[in-house]
């Protein structure tokens, strides 16, 4: 989600998603993993959010054992509630994991792609389950089953159309969180 951040620092992405009532503050860390947020909560909340949005990466699970995927989605909703602890924080969004495309170095073939998928997929399903009235799963729509059309040519990071989609789904999540009957968790 580091794009996401230099688009915004650039002018690509409009100002706090064009929601003047919010202050945004990004947190990205190229090739970062769960466990480092662990590590130090204080990463996200030294600055005092009211809502919190954790759109994680695929890196914790990429090359790990089969089945060993499920603590990734454990150790999400593990930071999820430590960053919910903080007193200012009101509520945690938890983006979707997102599919990946071939990628020569690290899913080189259509095998290996299906099978991160479908872990993708399964952690996604176990972050719904452990949803919370303060925690919840954000459905980001139109950014799994056509993968290949919001990812640059590396099969990972998200392209133009991507980042779009995202800010998109974003800017819903956080006027849902206000207006709860317009826009509905996961929508």
């Amino acid at each position: 989600m580091r794009r996401l951040s230099w688009d915004h620092q650039h002018g690509v992405v409009k100002h706090n998603f064009g929601l003047d009532q919010y202050a945004l503050k990004f947190v990205a860390r190229n090739g970062a993993k769960t466990m480092s947020f662990l590590k130090d909560p204080s990463i996200i909340t030294s600055v005092n959010p009211k809502v919190v949005i954790l759109q994680i990466g695929g890196n914790d699970f990429s090359g790990r054992p089969p089945r060993d995927h499920i603590h990734v989605a454990d150790d999400i909703f593990t930071l999820a509630t430590r960053v919910g602890q903080h007193p200012s924080v009101q509520h945690v969004i938890i983006g979707k994991l997102f599919h990946r495309a071939i990628n020569p170095t690290y899913l080189p073939t259509q095998d290996q792609v299906d099978l991160y998928n479908h872990r993708v997929d399964e952690i996604n399903d176990q972050l719904k389950a452990q949803q919370t009235p303060n925690i919840s799963l954000r459905h980001h729509k139109g950014m799994t089953t056509m993968a290949k059309d919001i990812l640059g040519e590396d099969g990972t990071q998200l392209n133009h159309i991507g980042t779009r989609k995202l800010v998109q789904s974003l800017r819903g999540a956080l006027i849902g969180i206000h207006n709860p009957s317009k826009f509905p968790s996961g929508g």
